[in-house]
C-alpha cells in the first residue's frame, strides 16, 4: 500500500484514505495501482468506469488540525492523469472550524485543475490554519471521466513569503497567520 506522510504520520489506504465520491458513486472506483509507481512507490488512485459518469469520484482523509493552528501549510502530492478531459484531475484541502459544516478554507485547484493526459507534476495547496480549527480534510478528485495518480502526499508547515491559494478568500493573505 503506498505510504504518503502527513506531518508525522504515515497514512496508508486502510488507515487513512477512503472513497469518496460525487453524486454517483457507483461511476468510479478507488484503489492502489502497484503498476503506477512514483519514486518506487506505489499509487493511490481514482478512475471513472462509466462512459459518462456524474459528478465526481476521489479519494479523501482527515486529521486533527491541532498540531498545525496558526500556521501556514501546504499540501503537496505527485500527480498524473489519464484522459481527465472534463473536470480534470484536482488536490483539495479543507479546513473545518469547531461548528458542523463550517469551513474556514478551502481549495480545490477549481481554476487550475489538470486535465487531458499529463505526465507526474507536484501540485500544491497553501492554507492558513486559524487557531480555532478543528480539523484538516484533504484528498483528490477526477471530475468527469478520467484517471488520476497520486503519491508521496504530505502536509508541511511554510513561511509567510508562501502566498495562499484559499478560494474562500478574494486575495492571498499577504502573511501567515502570528
Amino acid at each position: 500500500l503506498p505510504a504518503h506522510a502527513v506531518g508525522r504520520h504515515r497514512i496508508r489506504r486502510r488507515l487513512g484514505f477512503v472513497g469518496a465520491g460525487g453524486e454517483q458513486r457507483g461511476d468510479y472506483v478507488v484503489g492502489v495501482d502497484q503498476n503506477q509507481s512514483y519514486n518506487g512507490q506505489p499509487s493511490a488512485y481514482v478512475k471513472s468506469i462509466v462512459g459518462s459518469p456524474s459528478g465526481f469520484g476521489g479519494m479523501m482523509q482527515s486529521t486533527s488540525a491541532a498540531e498545525y493552528a496558526g500556521k501556514r501549510i501546504r499540501y503537496t502530492a505527485w500527480v498524473r492523469t489519464e484522459d481527465a478531459n472534463e473536470g480534470g484531475g484536482h488536490l483539495w484541502f479543507r479546513i473545518d472550524g469547531q461548528q458542523s459544516g463550517q469551513t474556514l478554507g478551502f481549495d480545490n485547484m477549481d481554476k487550475r485543475p489538470l486535465k487531458g493526459t499529463t505526465s507526474w507534476q507536484q501540485q500544491s495547496i497553501v492554507l492558513d490554519v486559524p487557531t480555532e480549527a478543528r480539523a484538516l480534510a484533504f484528498g483528490f478528485f477526477v471530475g468527469g471521466a478520467g484517471q488520476m495518480w497520486t503519491n508521496s502526499a504530505r502536509i508541511e508547515e511554510v513561511g509567510a513569503d508562501v502566498p495562499v491559494t484559499n478560494m474562500l478568500t478574494s486575495k492571498p493573505a499577504q502573511t501567515a497567520p502570528k
